[in-house]
């Protein structure tokens, strides 16, 4: 007989923290794929209710899914060429900023009396050149894939995702069932826990998505008035930039009203009339996100603003601006699993990860 082998407290954590490492390498080196994998798991969530609604009119799958194809590939390359447009006539407008770019910082430099200063490490162009405006717009969509690449990736993967999700889900219940009738137990329960869990996910992901785009659309109209109200030059940019960073919680609007406050410095020479428009920009996301977001999110994100604040940091470092965009909601998908496992564990970890009395 077999000695049982049991590992100390100690051992379990370190084993388990190789684990995670391990995992997050893998996540990280096959972001290429993986990135369009988890985009197109998030669209089968956000579409599923048009596709119940066409499934009980007897629309045939395969309708269904060139619906589907249709819609998102006119979104993506609709948005992203409007986006890499943008950032382009922003670019190639920048030249005609950097002489009062750099006079300002010399005249700031000479009022506080820093003498011997290398302008060119501060050059505007270089900046922009840095930021690779194009890279930045088309990571939107992927971190290293350009968006037709990205878009075909997406779309490949939604198809099988569609075609195959069911068949996955009849397969698991088969499954629940064989191993629940052999073990003596109630697997009708067991199978009825997966629905519910589907279904959860689905929800809070589509009540996630739906409430973030009508906001970030809000925050995004507010914003170009603001803008507008004190001339500032860009401002199609502007909106755009706000929408996108407005899917990233805390980080993301504070990225925001930085650009558009500097460009103010550059136009007007004024930190005074700066200081007005970053005030007004500032009630602006204050208002929408602080008052405005909770009456219609409210605690059915039901997570710890430290959880979003690490996950974003976790997220971000593993797949850059779109790990950031899609942090809350993996996180969110992640503690609706946890908190419906047996294991006094997982719920012990979903319990942290909640924000103390939101609903699902």
């Amino acid at each position: 007989m077999e000695a049982k082998t049991d590992f100390d407290p100690v051992s379990r954590f370190f084993i388990s923290v190789i684990g995670v490492v391990f995992i997050a390498v893998i996540l990280i080196e096959l972001k290429e794929f993986l990135i369009p994998f988890v985009f197109s798991i998030f669209l089968l969530f956000l579409f599923d209710s048009l596709h119940q609604k066409l499934k009980n009119k007897k629309v045939p799958i395969g309708i269904a899914l060139l619906i589907d194809l249709i819609i998102i590939s006119l979104l993506i390359y609709g948005i992203s060429q409007f986006i890499i447009g943008s950032f382009n006539q922003f670019s190639a407008t920048m030249p005609l900023y950097e002489h009062k770019f750099d006079t300002i910082l010399k005249n700031f430099m000479a009022y506080a009396g820093i003498k011997n200063f290398d302008i060119s490490q501060f050059n505007l162009i270089s900046l922009v050149k840095q930021l690779n405006l194009d890279t930045f717009a088309s990571g939107v969509l992927s971190s290293t894939f350009n968006v037709a690449t990205t878009t075909i990736l997406i779309i490949l993967f939604y198809i099988f995702i569609v075609l195959g999700h069911e068949n996955m889900q009849e397969a698991f219940r088969k499954r629940i069932e064989q191993m629940n009738i052999k073990a003596g137990n109630n697997h009708s329960s067991l199978i009825e826990s997966w629905d519910i869990t589907y279904k959860k996910i689905t929800r809070k992901i589509q009540h996630y998505f739906s409430t973030k785009f009508l906001l970030s659309l809000l925050v995004g109209l507010a914003t170009g008035i603001v803008l507008w109200l004190f001339d500032i030059h860009f401002i199609v940019v502007w909106i755009i930039l706000t929408m996108l960073l407005y899917f990233i919680p805390t980080i993301g609007p504070a990225i925001a009203v930085f650009f558009p406050t500097i460009i103010s410095i550059i136009q007007y020479e004024s930190f005074g009339y700066t200081f007005f428009l970053l005030a007004a920009l500032v009630g602006v996301q204050t208002l929408v996100g602080n008052v405005i977001e909770p009456i219609f999110l409210g605690d059915r994100l039901n997570m710890n603003p430290l959880v979003i604040l690490l996950s974003l940091f976790i997220w971000g470092y593993i797949w850059g601006i779109i790990g950031m965009l899609l942090a809350v909601p993996i996180m969110s998908i992640f503690q609706i699993i946890f908190s419906l496992s047996d294991s006094p564990n997982l719920q012990f970890i979903s319990a942290l990860m909640g924000s103390g009395g939101g609903k699902d």
